[in-house]
Order: C-alpha cells, then sequence, then structure tokens
C-alpha cells in the first residue's frame, strides 16, 4: 500500500473507541478496530448452575424430624420471631385493604391462613435455607393476585434445559421456576408459558418469575440455592444418631445382669438334651425364678458394662450441632446451662443478632415480591412491614429495665409512649383519661365508678 493509500484510510476511517466509552457505546455482536463494544444495560458477569454436591432437602427434613436438638432449636427460633408481632405503616385505604386481604388467605386457592403461613416460610427458611409461595390470580381476572398458598420446597426447582442446566435471562435471573410431582401425576397444561430452551416433563408445573416469590435466608456463590440452619452441621446429626442406635443396640444387649451357665464336669458330660433344657429354664426365669440344679452346674451373674464414655462423644456432637445452628446451647437442647450472668447476656445478644437478620432478610422478600404484586394488580398503594422487638428476655426482668430508665430521667413519660409500650408488652389499653405527671408520683389507676 502506497503512502497515499495509507494517508486517505487514515482520514476515512474511524478513530478506535477508548476504554473510557466501551461502557457508553450501543451493544453491537461486531469487532470494531479489534475492541468488542459492552452493552451498559447488561452484566458482564455470567452466573452458572452450581455443580457442588449438597445435602438433598429430604435429607434435611430426615434431619429437622429425627434429631430433637435440630427439632427444638428451629421451632423455638420460629415461635420466638413470631412472638415478636409485626405491624403495617401506610396509608388508611391500604392497610384496611391488605387487612382484608390477609385475614382473607386461604379462603379462596390456598389452604393456611396468613399467620400460619408467615410461620411455615420461617420455618422453612431455617430448614432448607429456602421457602416458596404462589400468587394466586383471581380466576375471571388473571392480573389481580387474590390468594397466597404455601408450596413444599422440596418440589421446587429452577426451570432448567436439556442439560440440566439453568436457564437464566439476559440480567443473569431464572428464566421461571418449576415443581415436580411424583411420577403417577400428570399435569394437564402444566407446561403452558415455559420458554422453549426449558426442558419440562409431563409430571412438572411451569412457574414463571411473577408468579412465585422465592425466600433465600443465606445465599452463596451465585446465589441460585441458600442455606439454612440445618445443613452446616447435617454430618454432625448423621453421625450423633447413628451413635445414638449404636448405643442403644449395646445396652439392649449388653446393659443388663445376664446369667451364664457352666453345665458339667469331667465325670458327667451333658447332652445335647440337658444343655437344651438349662438354656430354656435361664431363659424363661424371672426376678422370682427358683433354679435347682445338680453340683455340675455352675451359674455365674454377668455384670452390665459400664457406658460412660460413650456419652462424651454424644455431647460432643451435640456441640457441634448448636456451633452449627449458631444459637445458645440452651435454646437447642432446652435444658438449662450453667453459665455466668454475662455469658447469658452475650449469648441473649447473639441471638437476637441472628434472628433479626432471619427477619430483615424475609420481610424484605414478603414486601418486594408478595406485598408490590399484590398492591399493583389491586391498584392500592403498598404497606411496609415493621417487626416487632424479638425479646428472650424475661417479662420482670424488662419491667425492671424500664422502671429504671424511668426513674432516671431516659425515658419521659407521655400518653404515645404509653400507648406504644402497652402494645409491645401485649398490655391492655388504658380505659381512663391520661394526665402527665412527675416520676416521683405515683402510677394512676382507673377512676372508679360513682356508687
Amino acid at each position: 500500500m502506497g503512502l497515499k493509500e495509507r494517508v486517505t484510510n487514515l482520514l476515512v476511517s474511524p478513530p478506535a473507541p477508548s476504554n473510557a466509552n466501551l461502557l457508553s457505546s450501543p451493544y453491537s455482536g461486531e469487532m470494531r478496530n479489534h475492541v468488542t463494544v459492552i452493552d451498559p444495560s447488561k452484566p458482564i458477569g455470567v452466573k452458572t448452575t452450581p455443580e457442588t454436591r449438597r445435602i438433598s432437602l429430604v435429607e434435611l427434613e430426615s434431619a429437622y424430624l429425627s434429631e430433637p436438638n435440630v427439632f427444638n432449636a428451629i421451632n423455638k427460633t420460629t415461635q420466638l420471631i413470631m412472638a415478636a408481632g409485626y405491624e403495617f405503616l401506610g396509608n388508611e385505604k391500604s392497610l384496611k385493604f391488605f387487612r382484608d386481604f390477609f385475614s382473607s388467605i386461604g379462603s379462596r386457592g390456598g389452604e393456611l391462613e396468613w399467620e400460619e403461613l408467615l410461620s411455615s416460610i420461617f420455618k422453612h427458611q431455617m430448614i432448607f435455607g429456602t421457602a416458596w409461595v404462589e400468587l394466586i390470580p383471581a380466576k375471571n381476572d388473571p392480573g389481580r393476585v387474590v390468594d397466597l398458598q404455601f408450596i413444599d420446597p422440596k418440589k421446587m426447582d429452577y426451570a432448567k434445559d436439556a442439560n440440566d442446566k439453568i436457564v437464566l435471562n439476559n440480567h443473569g435471573n431464572s428464566v421461571g421456576y418449576v415443581e415436580t410431582l411424583p411420577y403417577d401425576y400428570s399435569i394437564e397444561g402444566g407446561q403452558t408459558g415455559a420458554p422453549e430452551m426449558v426442558s419440562i416433563q409431563m409430571n412438572q408445573v411451569f412457574f414463571p418469575p411473577n408468579r412465585v416469590a422465592h425466600f433465600k435466608l443465606y445465599t452463596i456463590g451465585d446465589g441460585f440455592y441458600p442455606v439454612g440452619l440445618v445443613e452446616p452441621s447435617y454430618h454432625s446429626i448423621n453421625r450423633k444418631i447413628h451413635l445414638e442406635q449404636a448405643h442403644a443396640n449395646s445396652i439392649k444387649r449388653n446393659g443388663f445382669p445376664r446369667l451364664k451357665v457352666k453345665y458339667g464336669d469331667d465325670n458327667h458330660p451333658p447332652t445335647e438334651e440337658q444343655l437344651q433344657r438349662a438354656m430354656e429354664k435361664v431363659a424363661n426365669a424371672d426376678n422370682m425364678g427358683v433354679f435347682v440344679f445338680p453340683p455340675w452346674v455352675e451359674l455365674e451373674l454377668l455384670e452390665p458394662k459400664s457406658f460412660e464414655g460413650l456419652q462424651d462423644h454424644l455431647n460432643y456432637y451435640t456441640e457441634q450441632i448448636v456451633a452449627g445452628t449458631g444459637l445458645p446451647k440452651a435454646l437447642v437442647t432446652g435444658s438449662g446451662e450453667t453459665a455466668s450472668r454475662s455469658i447469658l447476656n452475650r449469648q441473649e445478644a447473639l441471638t437476637k443478632l441472628t434472628l433479626k437478620e432471619v427477619v430483615r432478610r424475609t420481610v424484605r422478600i414478603l414486601e418486594r415480591d408478595i406485598i408490590s404484586p399484590i398492591a399493583d394488580s389491586n391498584k392500592v398503594n403498598p404497606v411496609k412491614i415493621v417487626w416487632g422487638n424479638i425479646s428472650i428476655e424475661e417479662l420482670d426482668g424488662k419491667a425492671k429495665r424500664l422502671a429504671f430508665y424511668t426513674k432516671n430521667g431516659l425515658l419521659t413519660p407521655d400518653e404515645k409512649l404509653e400507648e406504644r409500650i402497652r402494645v409491645l408488652e401485649d398490655l391492655p389499653k388504658f380505659q381512663g383519661i391520661w394526665q402527665k405527671r412527675d416520676k416521683n408520683v405515683a402510677p394512676r389507676s382507673k377512676p372508679k365508678e360513682e356508687a
């Protein structure tokens, strides 16, 4: 190429874009001057289907049902969260709508009432790390949500292709979810709406993303399959269960006194029939039994073996289970532990942190994937959920603390504050006339009715 042609190309060809302009350039699948132009509206990173082997949800459920400490920890934690209560914040129209809506949950499509549904969401997140709720539309108005229904997490998964890979859209989100039923079920029309790249069987039902609220507790990696409180200590749970079974079998064989029979001597060799009769006498004897044998028959009582060493192993696995849940040992095992007051206070504070995190994650999905779609489809403003204070301390301890705050001027009594405390403490509303009083004046009582 001559000098004239090279100069002409430099003048006509556009300059190569700098790196600073890559994100602001329009998307193109072509290479321009050896530089790939990237669409700024789409993520550059690529999410992939996890290949790490995880504990199946069936096994996690079995661990929850089989190990008393895990069962107690999950149930007590759920009760503590639900006991804190909650309230909705919003305008009057929205508050009335959502109170009516949630009070009618289970009357149109699902079976669980609202409080049961909330409790199931928390409990299943802690067992499996995930929970699923279907938004049920009106029969004659598919765009309007009228009910909610809980779905068993063991049956739910992401929509996948023929290679068992999660099908994602351009933004790295799942194109939908699939519920897998037993093989003897066949759902006509269950495959309706599934994208072409999704592989779906006759016993599966496809859910578009807007029909399901997917709750996740603790996420790792690309965040597809979350972790609950059971999986981290699953192997310790299994080993403890197997050790308890072996312990029980060992006690059954060696845990009770047994009789050893020595029959015959050099001058009286026993026959097979004599041995059989002696064995039957000993086997059928009770604590009031009397044995009569000739002098060449000796009975010896075998004392049971001690199993104290096994208890140390059981205690070790219990400690591992407690550590896996992240909850205090007293809450997991349901038994009182000898610990100092400072340690108990620290455990209480850490437990509150754990429970608040569970509530925060759950409320975020509730507001985004349940309340907002319901509000949008029913033409009302969404409401916010404010969860109550999770309290583990005893009622008298809290009363002393509030009294201390008031006495030292940290709390100034007024009507609104009193109403708030009554709500938090589940106390009845005061029916008398509220009067502002000095902190040294005794509390007022309800005015007596005149005779």
